[in-house]
């Protein structure tokens, strides 16, 4: 749990956070009916300076290290348990049943964490205040009213982020006929993670129920924010914030699924050194 923790600290730390506030202001507009380019919402944020992109950093790494442990803890606790039940741990759909499992108890931490972050995005005057004030001023039931949307994003995240980056390790490794070197790993790490963003739908109506209950309404639900959006966008509307969501969700996928194989197979190593049994 504390290798999950450091490296989803350390992915959010360095171009996790930026690459999630662009996202979470690109996509929010929808809630006021607005949808700019992903260009046009980097440029607003750039002349705002780089400490835009950090908006909400306290309650990010408090996210990240809670997420990254559950995440990790999840995720090998049923890929532990899959081999009982005829499942290859390995395969890509082994990688999709761990991921998936791991992301929707994800949702306990992350509904509140990221309503604080849009919430900052949205009301300006509170970009200093603590995660802590806002959940106070506003509520817990507001925090996890996105809890639904929250649950199916992550749970089809980490899902479809294990199952690609597993699928594309495993075809270029037969493709190959020899073991995969440290950038080959990570070369599919990004590629499957990229891929992972086909249920951007989900996170389109996470964001903007967020948004709307962070200026005030009380009556967003994730149906009729959904209705919503696609009477003002169509079906593209819960596309939008994808090109910057592509690039979080290869840059997780790297830290969390290959960096951390990485770590998990040194720590097999030094244990079996110690031991002298082999896992």
């Amino acid at each position: 749990m504390a290798v999950g923790a450091i490296l989803q600290c350390t992915e959010a730390f360095t171009l996790g956070m930026p690459f999630e506030v662009w996202k979470t202001q690109q996509i929010s507009g929808l809630a006021k009916g607005q949808w700019k380019s992903a260009g046009a919402e980097f440029a607003a944020l750039w002349k705002q300076g780089i400490k835009k992109f950090y908006h909400g950093t306290s309650a990010k790494m408090v996210e990240s290290a809670t997420k990254g442990a559950i995440l990790l803890w999840g995720t090998n606790l049923t890929l532990d348990v899959l081999p009982h039940v005829g499942i290859d741990r390995k395969s890509a759909v082994g990688g999709m049943i761990g991921g998936f499992s791991g992301g929707v108890m994800q949702t306990v931490v992350m509904s509140p964490m990221t309503y604080v972050i849009t919430y900052k995005n949205r009301n300006p005057e509170f970009a200093s205040a603590s995660w802590v004030t806002i959940l106070k001023k506003t509520g817990l039931k507001a925090a996890f009213g996105s809890a639904p949307a929250m649950a199916g994003r992550q749970g089809t995240n980490w899902a479809l982020r294990w199952f690609f980056a597993q699928a594309a390790t495993n075809k270029y490794r037969q493709l190959k006929g020899s073991k995969l070197n440290k950038v080959e790993e990570i070369g599919c790490g990004l590629f499957g993670g990229a891929l992972g963003c086909i249920n951007q739908p989900f996170e389109v109506l996470r964001v903007v129920q967020q948004a709307r209950q962070a200026t005030g309404d009380k009556t967003a639900t994730t149906r009729n924010c959904a209705s919503m959006v696609y009477k003002q966008h169509g079906l593209a509307g819960f596309y939008a914030g994808v090109i910057p969501r592509m690039g979080l969700s290869a840059w997780q996928t790297l830290f969390m699924v290959t960096l951390a194989g990485f770590v998990k197979e040194a720590l097999n190593e030094i244990t079996e050194e110690i031991t002298g049994h082999k896992k």
